[in-house]
Formats: C-alpha cells, sequence, structure tokens
C-alpha cells in the first residue's frame, strides 16, 4: 500500500542521513497517517457490509424483515473490529521522532521511530 511504501522510504531516507525532523519526510508521515485513516475507515465498511450481508442472508433463508439501516453504535460493538484497528492503526505520526536504544553484550543498538514504524507497517 502507499502508506507502507512511504514508511518504508521514511526510513531509508533516513539511514542514507536525511534529518528525521525535515519536511519530506514529515510528508511522507502524513501520506502514511492518512492512508492509516483510510484503512480504518475501509475495515469498518468491510465489517457494515458484513452485517448487511448477514441481514440480508437472515430475510433470504428465514423470511426475517430485512432492514439496510445499520447503525454505527452496531458496529462499533464487535471486538473483531477493534482488534484488527488495533492492527492497522500503528504508524509514526508527522512532527514526531524518537530513538529508542538498548544494550547488549556491552554494545548499544539504536533504533529511530521511523525504523519501528516502518516493521510496524510491513507487519499488519
Amino acid at each position: 500500500s502507499f502508506g507502507t511504501a512511504a514508511a518504508l522510504m521514511q526510513n531509508e531516507l533516513i539511514v542514507n542521513g536525511m534529518e528525521p525532523t525535515s519536511n519530506f519526510i514529515d510528508i511522507l508521515k502524513l501520506v502514511n497517517s492518512l492512508c492509516t485513516f483510510l484503512t480504518i475507515v475501509a475495515v469498518y465498511f468491510a465489517y457494515w457490509h458484513l452485517e448487511l450481508w448477514d441481514r440480508l442472508d437472515r430475510h433470504l433463508t428465514r423470511t426475517h424483515r430485512f432492514n439496510v439501516f445499520v447503525p454505527y453504535l452496531f458496529v462499533l460493538k464487535s471486538r473483531r473490529l477493534w482488534f484488527e484497528v488495533a492492527i492497522c492503526i500503528g504508524h509514526i505520526p508527522p512532527w514526531y521522532t524518537f530513538e529508542f536504544y538498548s544494550t547488549s553484550v556491552e554494545n548499544v543498538i539504536v533504533y529511530r521511530a521511523e525504523t519501528l514504524g516502518a516493521l510496524a507497517n510491513v507487519c499488519r
């Protein structure tokens, strides 16, 4: 997706020496944030359509009344929806950066936020 490509571009540019607080990196982070938002909206509407499909199936197989109005709260009560949203929401927002470090056998290992964000984007 475009969000993953933007996250990978951020990481590669920073690894190759670009400043993490530069405007171009922030634009890539904004693209990633927009793609994340659109993904969450798409997941919501997938669950909305799933409920509508279930209602249509009940109407056709059991002659239940077919109501096309699916309230927002009905969809938002789904635990599976929130699990998918939790998986999709992981990204680094614009104008935010940090470094994470750990030590291993007296060596210091440093990770940038953009590297962790690219990893999160690829894994989802």
